[in-house]
């Protein structure tokens, strides 16, 4: 397959899930001629089995041009194409592939191993779009006050919320209804059914049997399906009391119930999904917020112990058995888009409480922002299960850096990282790794502030290697 043309901006767009782009054959090529500005769009669901060569990617430069090559554009964040080509995919000198993927999209690489050659870039360019608030995982605990103490490495104790179905009456234009029972359900939570209008939510439990909703049905009695209060693998954790409204979902920096008095205990289902109330525990909570550039200060007043972390760098830290004490962070320089959060939280005894906020430089008196469910900007965790728990878009290929050398880059404002498979990166080569903000500006690391992740992975038995020191010659170095 050939695009050619000066000035080239292609696009090949799929009309639905059916119109499949399938490679022939062992070998598919994919070959972008005309200058360096040229860009190849296909946003279609990609097959084939190419058991030879794999899918290669290449640029012919009829400008006797420098620098990068043409740019092949694969998927669009929220079209749900899936790619299920086998064999590989090999970008070929100077070329770049840049992936477009959502939070919920399949990969537009598949499952494919990626060979970068000879000055070739992979460009992920994420966009956020999980569910509000920041997604969290409950651990039991044996009474420490400090969040250092607790693995929250480890599998927790909180698992998911199952999602329920329930047959019930009411009349239309109505908004009550009745069912067997309200067990298990809570204020907030999101309600779906015929007659049922989208984005409606529980307003209140009324009894063991009734509970109302926020919008008047459309028909009557309908069978209704009463999602969990976080959509994405959500941990529920749940303070005790009538009513009481999840800690993850308000995300409990500011939880009334978390008040100091004695009524301290949350309420998780574990994996039998039955309901624990938990006196000690550790919470660690995970996901993004979105801020402009500039130095910030974090504030953590907690109720035994918390520590917040930046872009996986640990900024504050308010560990130990006490009571509320507020401390403050140094200045923070962040470049401009979002970022990772993470708050590891212990409540050991007595009275519990945890207020979580940041504020620009110079605004300590006026600009404190608290992270409460009212701060718009925060995003859930890619993936939140009592296993793991990640903010990475997770594409999950591996990579191969074997002849000559590559970059991968990380652009736009609306994510925070990436999360690879193995990384194989022989000896003498150099893989360089950018991140970019939403204006295409290269975050540099200093004043700029932090920039994206990038995360790779692998099995003891396709391992993460460095250098290829079995070959000839092969001892040496590698660099990133």
């Amino acid at each position: 397959m050939t695009f050619d043309g000066f000035g080239l901006n292609a696009f090949m767009t799929a009309n639905s899930a059916s119109s499949v782009l399938t490679f022939g054959g062992t070998t598919g090529v994919i070959t972008i001629k005309g200058a360096s500005d040229a860009v190849v769009n296909i946003n279609a669901p990609l097959a084939g089995s190419l058991t030879i060569g794999g899918l290669v990617v290449q640029f012919t430069d009829t400008a006797a041009g420098s620098g990068y090559g043409g740019t092949l554009v694969l998927g669009q964040a929220g079209s749900g194409f899936a790619n299920t080509m086998t064999g590989g995919i090999t970008i070929k000198d100077r070329t770049t592939v840049q992936v477009n993927i959502g939070s919920n999209d399949p990969n537009p690489l598949g499952g494919n191993a990626v060979t970068l050659e000879n000055g070739a870039r992979l460009d992920i360019k994420g966009a956020t779009n999980t569910g509000a608030g920041l997604s969290g995982r409950v651990f039991n605990t044996a009474g420490t006050g400090d969040s250092s103490r607790v693995d929250f490495s480890g599998t927790a104790n909180g698992d998911s919320v199952p999602t329920i179905t329930l047959n019930t009456t009411g009349a239309s234009n109505q908004s009550t209804l009745t069912a067997s029972t309200t067990t298990g359900l809570y204020i907030g939570q999101t309600v779906l059914g015929v007659g049922v209008t989208s984005g409606t939510t529980i307003t209140s439990i009324l009894n063991g049997t009734q509970f109302t909703i926020s919008q008047i049905l459309s028909g009557s009695n309908p069978t209704v399906t009463v999602l969990p209060p976080i959509a994405i693998n959500s941990l529920g954790t749940y303070t005790t009391g009538p009513g009481a409204a999840p800690l993850v979902n308000s995300p409990t920096f500011v939880a009334a119930s978390l008040d100091g008095s004695s009524n301290t205990a949350i309420r998780y289902l574990d994996s039998n999904n039955a309901t624990v109330n938990g006196s000690s525990y550790g919470v660690q909570w995970l996901g993004s917020f979105t801020v402009n550039a500039g130095g910030y200060t974090f504030f953590s007043s907690s109720d035994d112990g918390s520590r917040v972390f930046i872009d996986g760098v640990l900024v504050l830290n308010n560990d130990g058995g006490k009571g509320s004490i507020d401390l403050s962070s140094g200045v923070i320089n962040l470049a401009e888009g979002r970022h990772d959060i993470r708050v590891d939280y212990v409540q050991g005894s007595g009275g519990a409480a945890l207020n979580v906020g940041y504020a620009a430089a110079g605004s300590f008196s006026n600009g404190r922002v608290v992270f409460d469910i009212s701060n718009g900007s925060l995003k859930q965790a890619e993936v939140n299960t009592a296993g793991a728990s990640s903010t990475a878009m997770q594409l999950g290929n591996a990579v191969n850096v074997t002849t000559g050398n590559a970059t991968i880059s990380l652009s736009g404002n609306n994510f925070t990282s990436a999360q690879m498979g193995a990384l194989t990166l022989n000896t003498g080569r150099t893989l360089a790794v950018k991140s970019f903000d939403g204006n295409g500006n290269l975050v540099t690391g200093n004043d700029a502030g932090f920039g994206k992740t990038l995360r790779f992975g692998g099995t003891t038995g396709s391992p993460t290697l460095f250098g290829n020191g079995s070959a000839p010659g092969g001892n040496g170095t590698v660099t990133i």
